[in-house]
């Protein structure tokens, strides 16, 4: 029983019982949502089918079977990147994916207003008022 006291007042099993209980704790109160699902990569038909129109685009012809294959790898390596960068927080605070954005809503909104053409009572009722 002598042992066992002695080995009860040793800061080291105070100091890993501690540690265990805290990692139990994490554990059992963890609000993240499960990563299995967040991590898999999803590559269907239709971006596999954009990708190959980009490609023709820039290329002027239909890419081989061997370059939609390297396509689809070069958008996953893209893809796991992109999600790396973002639960890293690199996304945030940086003014030049800031300025990007900021491009990206002003051609939005551009090409949206660009489209749009009032009818001739529209613009009638908005100078009259």
């Amino acid at each position: 029983m002598l042992p066992l006291k002695s080995f009860l007042r040793e800061p080291l099993v105070h100091f890993l019982a501690i540690g265990a209980l805290i990692f139990l704790a994490f554990s059992v109160l963890d609000d993240e949502p499960e990563t299995a699902a967040l991590q898999e990569i999803v590559v269907t038909r239709a971006t596999s089918d954009q990708l190959a129109a980009n490609f023709e685009v820039t290329w002027r012809r239909a890419p081989t079977d061997q370059e939609k294959a390297l396509l689809v790898d070069e958008f996953i390596r893209e893809e796991v990147l992109v999600r790396e960068a973002k639960a890293l927080s690199l996304d945030r605070n940086d003014a030049v994916i800031r300025n990007r954005l900021r491009q990206k809503m002003a051609f939005l909104t551009d090409s949206v207003a660009g489209a749009m053409q009032p009818t001739e009572q529209e613009l009638a009722d908005y100078f009259e008022a």
